[in-house]
């Protein structure tokens, strides 16, 4: 796994955890190939299982990939089956859908 996608690096954190994971380099290019960070803000990408099925990747049924960032770092990534807590966390941070 290389440590940076497109124009977004990884931190040590994220390859760390991308392997156990399953989140392949192949499935980060297609779902950032259209995303933009620009702000320094936090922003969190969730992505929906049936944007997943049209890569024809096969996470779990119900499971969205969700993607944080800070700048054009990817801080974390992992599925998660019920993503509406992130809507209700205190902190600042912007959200991009992808469905």
């Amino acid at each position: 796994m290389k440590e940076q996608v497109l124009e977004f690096k990884k931190s040590d954190h994220f390859l760390y955890s991308q392997w156990s994971r399953k989140i392949s380099d192949q499935l980060l290019r297609n779902v950032l190939s259209s995303v933009e960070v620009q702000s320094k803000n936090k922003k969190t990408i969730i992505v929906f299982p049936s944007y997943l099925k049209k890569l024809k990747s096969e996470p779990r049924e119900t499971d969205c990939l969700i993607l944080i960032f800070k700048e054009k770092i990817l801080v974390t990534g992992y599925w998660c089956d019920r993503p509406n807590y992130l809507f209700s966390l205190k902190e600042q941070t912007s959200y991009h859908l992808i469905y």
